[in-house]
């Protein structure tokens, strides 16, 4: 009430403008937020990272994908039409659990780019995440094709073999994200689940002990450590 009588007031305080903005979105007033964040950023030189994200995810819960990628290119400074532009969308759907309209954003970024970085990946982590497993292998593998040293990458081909029951493939998925980055808890958890699958309880405790000297409160490492 305070803020909408001080733009009564003076209808050009842009902080005000920007603050009352916020509240309706915080409120979920997306209709009446919107308008004035879009006023805001319209206003300044330099794009705002706070308010074009804000702006963006605006725009995307009211399902204006088209006006939510040009917030969010903004904010990266990118060109609303490129590659990139689709491909931060894509991500951005998926922090929302937009995962249904990502992928033909995912897939338009392809389309311009074959060879855009982390759109494979993205796309296998939603086959993934619906148990579509076999076409996220596929992903992650195009991924590897240009970005051979994403840890993340053999990490999820990892999870993708457990799903699958490969345990050869897991292991060598998951040794490989492990030696490229062993400061993440998520490959030496599989790994101690795999090694269990495999009959060897000792080395899946040493890879669980490990993963829980980086997350002490990792309730999944402390559960399969326990049956270690």
């Amino acid at each position: 009430a305070h803020l909408e009588a001080a733009l009564r007031e003076d209808s050009s305080d842009l902080e005000s403008t920007q603050l009352l903005g916020l509240a309706y979105y915080l409120m979920g007033h997306l209709p009446k937020a919107m308008p004035l964040l879009e006023r805001v950023q319209s206003a300044v030189a330099r794009p705002d990272v706070t308010g074009s994200y804000i702006l963006g995810i605006t725009y995307l819960q009211s399902r204006e994908y088209d006006k939510s990628r040009a917030a969010f290119a903004k904010m990266f400074a990118v060109a609303a039409d490129s590659p990139n532009a689709h491909l931060v969308l894509g991500q951005m759907m998926l922090r929302q659990e937009f995962d249904e309209q990502a992928i033909p954003e995912l897939k338009r970024a392809l389309e311009l780019d074959p060879r855009l970085p982390m759109a494979h990946f993205l796309l296998g982590e939603i086959y993934l995440f619906r148990s579509k497993t076999d076409a996220a292998l596929e992903e992650f593998r195009k991924e590897l094709e240009f970005n051979p040293i994403l840890w993340l990458v053999y990490w999820r081909m990892g999870d993708a073999y457990t799903r699958l029951e490969k345990w050869r493939e897991a292991e060598q998925a998951l040794k490989q994200a492990i030696w490229l980055n062993q400061n993440f808890t998520g490959p030496f958890i599989l790994m101690g689940k795999v090694q269990m699958k495999k009959g060897s309880p000792d080395l899946a405790a040493g890879f669980l002990e490990r993963a829980l000297k980086m997350d002490p409160n990792n309730y999944l490492a402390r559960y399969l450590l326990g049956q270690a």
